[in-house]
């Protein structure tokens, strides 16, 4: 047993950092996706080229009749509260027409302001947000277009509030316990534009539930499926074209700590408070 011992200590004493790197990528792997993660806010990785087409048109393969998963880089950026959020001078370099109006006014309502950009604009992002306290994990997801992939952006919840807006007036409270805060994701390739389709709406997972069907029912009969309040009304779908990506941040999280943006994505009452950032960036399109 003490040879044992001594080895675990040797290890632990060289390699300190590889537990908090192993504990973040449990708290935050989703399925479908794999996690990697560094201290320092690093660039987008760029997709290869096109290749290019050779020979007549009749010699070139025909298409395939199903679409291969979609894949989807998401980068998870956590820094001091309003680094990004906060900063005209990132918002201004980013377009805001991911959504439509009414869309866009609940999304800030709610907690939530969206932008796209291109890869050379984000250059000019890292240079603004790379500050010292900010990190940033790589997830890459696969998507079958059948079933979203849950991103855990804040996990084992014991209690919260959430304040939530549904159309001009309407104002809803509702507390949730036990329970993970996930931002669903969903692609799909368009090859006519060409362009990623990609899709988010946040949802509070409150665990599972078992069904059993009849013996009469077709398909599956039992199983378990998750149990979700998803806020479809805050969805969003935007057509990302090659080398551009999708950004979601918190809305004035110290205005609003209650709503469901500030709630997912910031943590004004921590010493020092923090925020976090997802950018979304397709690589199945060349």
């Amino acid at each position: 047993m003490m040879p044992v011992m001594k080895t675990i200590r040797r290890f632990t004493a060289v390699v300190p950092w590889l537990f908090p790197a192993f504990l973040a990528a449990i708290l935050i792997l989703p399925g479908g996706c794999a996690v990697k993660r560094r201290r320092l806010i690093v660039s987008l990785n760029r997709p290869l080229p096109p290749a290019a087409a050779t020979g007549p048109a009749s010699a070139r393969p025909a298409p395939r009749p199903f679409q291969s998963p979609t894949e989807i880089q998401v980068l998870r950026l956590t820094m001091p509260l309003g680094t990004f959020s906060a900063n005209q001078r990132v918002w201004s370099l980013l377009a805001h027409n991911v959504a439509p109006g009414k869309t866009t006014a609940l999304l800030s309502a709610n907690g939530f302001r969206a932008g796209t950009g291109t890869f050379p604009v984000w250059k000019k992002i890292v240079k603004l947000i790379n500050k010292p306290g900010s990190t940033n994990q790589r997830i890459y997801c696969q998507v079958n277009g059948v079933r979203s992939v849950a991103l855990v952006v804040r996990p084992n919840v014991r209690r919260e509030i959430l304040v939530y807006h549904t159309l001009p007036g309407g104002l809803v409270v509702r507390t949730y316990r036990n329970c993970d805060d996930v931002i669903l994701l969903a692609a799909h390739v368009n090859q006519q534009i060409p362009a990623t389709i990609v899709q988010i709406e946040p949802a509070v997972n409150l665990g599972t539930v078992t069904f059993r069907r009849g013996p009469l029912a077709l398909g599956i009969v039992q199983g378990a499926r998750p149990r979700q309040r998803v806020f479809t009304r805050l969805r969003i779908s935007v057509a990302i074209p090659p080398r551009r990506f999708l950004v979601i941040a918190p809305a004035n999280p110290r205005g609003r700590p209650l709503s469901v943006g500030s709630v997912f994505l910031s943590r004004p009452q921590r010493v020092p408070s923090r925020e976090t950032v997802l950018v979304f960036v397709p690589m199945n399109v060349r």
